[in-house]
Order: structure tokens, then C-alpha cells, then sequence
């Protein structure tokens, strides 16, 4: 009875299929984490061309989420901007991507050789 309910409601009548479903969240995944990105980049232009003053206040009255997720957005951005070769270590999600943050620079040498993080 569940499969059936779930197929009519989340599935839009198609056959349930593993492989195309794991295929379909794997791309978003990937739009989530490409638009992060894109967020990021738009707010640091925002914020340069305002001025940072303006910028805060712009941030109150236009921005959907919390002045902390606007800075996460920011920095990935601007560390993706700084190093084009972490790019590829970012598309595994949004927590990958906010870990190369964090990481000593030691350490995201090491991974932009392996290719993974």
C-alpha cells in the first residue's frame, strides 16, 4: 500500500526505478551545491559595489537566511574564486564544500592531488 501511495503522490505516476532516482538526486545535489555557489559569488559583488554599510542593510531586507549563512555562502565562494582547483572537490555537496573552509592548506593540497575529499 505504501509504494503505491508514494508513486501517485511523489513519483508522479512513473514506475518506481532505483537507478533514475539515485541519478535525479545525485543532479540536484549538484544544483544545490552550483547554486550555493553562485549565491556566493552574487553576494560578494552585492557587498563590494554597496559598500559594506549598505550591504548589511541590504542583506536584512532582501536576504531569505540568516547573515551566518550569507558569510558561509560568501566564503566558499571567494575560496573557489582564490583556488579554481577545489572546484572539483566542492560538487560533493554543500558539506563538502563548507569544509574546505576549515581545512590547514596542507591538507587541501593533499586532496586537490587524491581528486577526493
Amino acid at each position: 500500500v505504501g509504494l503505491k501511495i508514494a508513486e501517485k503522490k511523489y513519483l508522479g505516476g512513473q514506475e518506481y526505478d532505483l537507478q533514475r532516482l539515485t541519478a535525479e538526486i545525485q543532479a540536484q545535489v549538484g544544483f544545490i551545491t552550483t547554486g550555493y555557489i553562485e549565491i556566493g559569488r552574487k553576494l560578494l559583488i552585492i557587498k563590494q559595489v554597496e559598500g559594506h554599510g549598505k550591504f548589511g542593510t541590504w542583506l536584512e531586507e532582501n536576504f531569505p537566511l540568516s547573515p551566518q549563512h550569507a558569510r558561509r555562502f560568501m566564503k566558499v565562494a571567494m575560496k573557489l574564486e582564490l583556488d579554481p582547483e577545489l572546484r572539483p572537490l566542492a560538487k560533493g555537496g554543500i558539506a563538502k564544500a563548507l569544509c574546505l573552509l576549515d581545512l590547514p592548506e596542507d591538507d587541501l593540497e593533499e586532496f586537490k592531488e587524491e581528486g577526493t575529499l
